[in-house]
């Protein structure tokens, strides 16, 4: 009995870290297949000017700059929306 439950839970921990591997194989895929779009920002309010980075249309985390439902903020207080260009 204690030999066919060995066996049993041999199969689980095998099944189980297939499954792992393949879950973290289709991310890793994902991942890879997001091209991050580059794009040049600059703030109407002070200035500034900076390349930021876009995937599948969001904002990756900066500390200066936030994406609203409106468009891109930076963090110097400005109302107006930052305007995006692109260098290709």
């Amino acid at each position: 009995m204690l030999g066919i439950q060995k066996e049993e839970q041999e199969l689980m921990s095998i099944d189980v870290g297939q499954t792992r591997k393949a879950s973290a194989e289709k991310v890793l895929q994902r991942i890879a297949s997001i091209e991050p779009t580059e794009l040049v920002v600059f703030c109407p309010g002070c200035k500034a000017l900076e390349t930021l980075y876009f995937s599948e249309g969001r904002l990756i985390a900066t500390r200066k700059f936030a994406q609203k439902t409106d468009g891109i903020y930076h963090a110097c207080g400005s109302n107006e929306p930052c305007r995006l260009y692109s260098l290709s």
